[in-house]
This record gives C-alpha cells, sequence and structure tokens, in this order.
C-alpha cells in the first residue's frame, strides 16, 4: 500500500454573524470573499493570497475551540494582534518563542468566537 500525497485544499470557518467574519478576514488579512451561488443557505467562499487556499465561511456552523487550529503567516505578529482587537477579535495567548528556533506564534479568536493561530519568522 502506498500513501498518497496530498496537502491541505479547502477550510471551512464556522461564521454564525456571517457579515462579521466576511469584513473582518477581507480587511485584516486582504482575503478574497464573495457570496456563493452554490447553496441556499448563507455563505462565502475566500480565496487567500498567497498560497490560493480556498475556503468558506458557513453560517450553519457553530464556534467550537476544540478543532483543528490554523496558522497564518503574517509578518509581524505584535501589530497583527493589535489590529485583530481593533477589528473586534480578541487575543488569546501573546506572542511566544517557539522552541528550536522555529519562529513565533500567537493565538487569537475571531469575531465568532473561533480561535486560529499566526507565525512569524521573527
Amino acid at each position: 500500500m502506498s500513501i498518497i500525497p496530498s496537502s491541505i485544499c479547502y477550510v471551512e470557518i464556522p461564521a454564525p454573524d456571517i457579515e462579521k467574519a466576511r469584513i473582518f478576514y477581507s480587511s485584516l488579512f486582504n482575503w478574497e470573499i464573495l457570496q456563493s451561488e452554490l447553496t441556499d443557505q448563507k455563505y462565502y467562499m475566500f480565496k487567500t493570497g498567497e498560497n490560493s487556499l480556498m475556503g468558506g465561511l458557513d453560517s450553519t456552523k457553530s464556534v467550537s475551540d476544540q478543532g483543528v487550529l490554523l496558522y497564518l503567516k503574517v509578518e509581524k505578529i505584535i501589530s497583527t494582534l493589535e489590529m485583530i482587537e481593533k477589528s473586534g477579535g480578541k487575543v488569546v495567548r501573546t506572542k511566544f518563542e517557539i522552541g528550536g528556533g522555529y519562529g513565533f506564534s500567537a493565538v487569537f479568536a475571531d469575531p465568532n468566537g473561533n480561535h486560529l493561530g499566526l507565525w512569524s519568522e521573527k
């Protein structure tokens, strides 16, 4: 049996307040976000810039901080955390160094309460 190589190709973020999520992610991280015509429910599809990862904001899913933690690559964690707080998000864990020289990280909650990580080289 062989292992099939794969990569993350799509991510769904629960967004009970979908308009707040749309504004938060498009303004902070410059994601291209468009309303989907594929479903009757309120659903937005997004495309991230650098690596073109696609995903969706789903108004029918509930928020949990017990699931997978996604990390967003940023230039400067502290200034990003400041912008997150000004945009309605909350800092869950402030910037910390990852051992072994792997950079720095932090965790935040978006306006709906989803936890996401930040990663930076410095």
